[in-house]
């Protein structure tokens, strides 16, 4: 997948400046500072905006989406996966998320956390091209891990996901960085995770420390 001097005009204000960006299939993920244009990219690439300018070159024949906002709906978990699209294998990814055991529940019974989980679930179940917004916020830390886990592991597909969790970054596929609707970098990981780069992209001392010849973390 191939964005071309996308940019995005919202209300006189430029939310997207010519970006750039090439996505692979495994995990893609995007980092930025609030209001960098995150969840912007995301809506472009869904069809939920559309640009100003440039252009978006998609090859995945199904497109899914997991917003970082969502309406508790007082629906059943099955009705709420089921809305707006056909039968999938829900129940796959549920499992793999280890809430299978939701499924008779009314959608607004659960919490913040297990309410992210299954449109988690929703959206990898129907996309090839699967856009996630904040993966693990409100998610405990077992759940983070297994989620992140879970993303690394779907090489079939083409997971692109905004999120403020670097250590996601640190296993993906894929980085970008974009800052005030610019993209600064892209690339591997360990190319893009730098300390110059990350002190620059959130105007903070940023320091990178090497756990072993391959994992890095940050403080």
């Amino acid at each position: 997948m191939l964005i071309k001097g996308l940019s995005v005009k919202i209300k006189d204000r430029l939310i997207l400046n010519e970006a750039g960006l090439e996505f692979i299939k495994g995990l893609n993920v995007i980092l930025g500072p609030n209001g960098s244009g995150k969840t912007t990219l995301l809506r472009c690439i869904i069809g939920m905006i559309k640009p100003s300018e440039g252009r978006i070159e998609i090859e995945e024949k199904e497109k899914s989406y997991s917003p970082a906002e969502f309406f508790s709906a007082e629906m059943n978990i099955m009705d709420v996966l089921l809305a707006g699209g056909s039968k999938k294998d829900y129940m796959r990814y549920l499992k793999l998320l280890g809430i299978d055991n939701f499924i008779n529940r009314n959608f607004s019974t659960l919490s913040t956390g297990e309410k992210r989980l299954v449109l988690i679930a929703k959206a990898l179940a129907e996309g090839d091209l699967v856009l996630i917004d904040e993966p693990t916020s409100g998610l405990d830390l077992k759940n983070q891990i297994n989620v992140r886990n879970i993303l690394l592991s779907l090489k079939d597909k083409t997971i692109i996901t905004c999120t403020h969790d670097i250590s996601i970054a640190t296993i993906a596929d894929r980085v970008a960085l974009l800052k005030e609707g610019r993209i600064i970098a892209q690339g591997e990981p360990v190319n893009v995770l730098t300390e110059e780069l990350l002190s620059d992209l959130y105007g903070v001392k940023i320091k990178r420390i090497w756990v072993d010849d391959r994992n890095f973390v940050f403080v």
